[in-house]
């Protein structure tokens, strides 16, 4: 009980939460020092204070795994800094979908002229989930990204940005 309060009374997590401005709140340590329980308490926080009727993206997440799983792809695309890009920003942009389901306008035309390889695709990914974001009808949308520090650094600055760009 109380793990992580003293992040919600922090002036720089505070001046972070306050800015009209879109910015990149980063949790960061060593392994096991607490990063994940901080990430879940501020997203507890901003879950609980959204009252608003329901259609709008509040906050949508992902958790990168050490190891990303292969599926049909080979073990040298899996391993790409590319492939990890594509598998984030469709984890996003499924969250937002599922929140918002209005919001799959922006997808229909990349789905039917790429099929199955728009998954995979993490340029038009990026592009879609970013008009997903611009046509939001909430104020703001509130990305998690956990667990980056397991990730190899070419990918780690490509992910910083992207989400900068969003």
């Amino acid at each position: 009980d109380g793990t992580g309060e003293w992040i919600l009374r922090d002036g720089r997590y505070k001046k972070w939460q306050e800015s009209k401005e879109s910015q990149v709140l980063w949790l960061c340590g060593g392994p096991g020092t607490g990063k994940t329980a901080l990430a879940k308490r501020v997203a507890a926080e901003f879950l609980k204070g959204f009252n608003d009727p329901p259609g709008g993206v509040k906050l949508v997440f992902h958790f990168v795994s050490p190891e990303l799983p292969t599926g049909r792809i080979s073990a040298d695309e899996a391993e790409s800094p590319q492939h990890g890009l594509a598998k984030l920003a469709c984890d996003l942009l499924y969250g937002i979908l599922q929140q918002d389901g209005s919001l799959f306008g922006g997808c229909r035309t990349e789905l039917r002229n790429q099929g199955d390889k728009f998954f995979t695709n993490h340029h038009s990914l990026w592009r879609v989930l970013r008009q997903a974001i611009q046509d939001c009808p909430t104020e703001s949308v509130y990305i998690l990204i956990d667990g980056i520090d397991g990730l190899k650094e070419s990918l780690c600055e490509g992910l910083i940005e992207r989400v900068l760009g969003l």
